[in-house]
């Protein structure tokens, strides 16, 4: 077998014209292909990373808003709790006016109903001694006179 120069050439001429031909027709759309997949996937990593660090943020966000509430209700019942308190001292101390009041009317009350009784008690005994002492001295007394005993009497009582 002889070796064919001009085979060799043609073959060789053929393979390197498919090189070129498979490097322009399939390498360089593949490549560009894996280019734009490599950036879209690099894009889409940027996103995650992006969309992980705003996620980041509205939690912390989120945490400081919850504290700030959490604080806000304890004022409030903190706030509630000594309203409630100065609420309870104002109905005590309304309580305790109103009861003064009361003793204080009470007090009036007794002091006429006793002054009106002193007086009816008084008025008693004037005409009871009155008629004792006619009785007794058989003629009748001035009611003057009568009066003049018995607030003696009712000064030497007080």
């Amino acid at each position: 077998m002889e070796f064919n120069w001009i085979e060799m050439l043609i073959h060789a001429g053929n393979t390197i014209i498919l090189f070129v031909l498979l490097r322009l027709l399939v390498y360089k759309p593949v490549v560009k292909f894996m280019r734009s997949r490599s950036e879209r996937v690099k894009a889409q990593q940027d996103e995650a990373e992006q969309a992980v660090k705003s996620a980041k943020q509205m939690l912390e966000e989120s945490e400081i808003a919850l504290e700030e509430a959490r604080k806000q209700a304890a004022e409030i019942i903190r706030s509630s709790s000594e309203h409630a308190h100065l609420r309870g001292e104002e109905i005590v101390l309304q309580a305790n006016e109103e009861a003064d009041e009361a003793i204080e009317r009470a007090r009036r009350e007794l002091e006429k109903e006793k002054k009106y009784a002193l007086q009816d008690m008084r008025e008693d005994i004037i005409d009871l001694s009155v008629k004792m002492a006619s009785k007794v001295l058989r003629r009748e007394l001035k009611k003057e006179d009568n009066e003049k005993l018995v607030s003696e009497f009712f000064k030497k009582v007080n």
